[in-house]
């Protein structure tokens, strides 16, 4: 992200703990503090559309992960509806003319995009190599999150609820930046404006 001058990404970053901390109150905590995802998700949607689609489809795993907590504690999705419904005002003036360019123009980065997924992947091989070896060049969690990442799988049994619904996300979303996982079935789709998968480390 640095190496490529990806202002808008890194500026992404500022906001993730904000939105991950309003979806995580909203369906494993204090439900009552549903603002921090509004405003999380308003202030991540204006600094980098993509990794507010990203960030839609962690929430939406989340959601599903725990469909029958929400509804037996309905009072958690009403919180989760009402942060979504206060957000779409705040992003309306940015997302409106987003939407009627995307539905009006022929755009080339949509018809003939310059990037495909399936190019874009890397082997397990190097993966590893990427992880262990750092450098500017090369897209990965580093070492730290990596062990951070083994020692929560050591102690699977130990973890909370929680802590296992975002461990296994975060070991899909590590697995999906591969080419074990079949990208190029996404190439033609709305899906390859992700452009790289390694943007699932973020």
């Amino acid at each position: 992200v640095y190496f490529h001058a990806a202002i808008g990404q890194t500026l992404a970053f500022v906001f993730y703990p904000l939105v991950l901390s309003g979806i995580y109150n909203i369906i494993y905590k204090d439900e009552s503090k549903w603002y921090l995802l509004t405003i999380g998700m308003t202030c991540l949607l204006l600094s980098h559309v993509i990794s507010t689609l990203l960030m839609v489809l962690l929430i939406a795993s989340l959601v599903i992960l725990n469909l029958k907590t929400l509804i037996k504690e309905n009072k958690r999705f009403i919180r989760l509806f009402k942060a979504t419904l206060t957000t779409i005002p705040l992003v309306i003036f940015y997302l409106a003319p987003m939407i009627e360019q995307f539905s009006y123009q022929d755009l080339y980065v949509m018809n003939k995009p310059l990037f495909k997924l399936s190019e874009n992947t890397l082997s397990i091989k190097n993966l590893l190599l990427y992880t262990l070896f750092t450098n500017p060049y090369s897209a990965t969690i580093g070492i730290l999150s990596a062990t951070y990442l083994l020692i929560y799988l050591k102690n699977w049994k130990k973890l909370s609820k929680s802590s296992k619904h975002l461990v296994s996300i975060s070991l899909f979303c590590c697995l999906g930046t591969t080419n074990l996982f079949y990208w190029v079935l996404l190439d033609n789709t709305f899906v390859n404006n992700i452009q790289f998968p390694w943007r699932l480390f973020s």
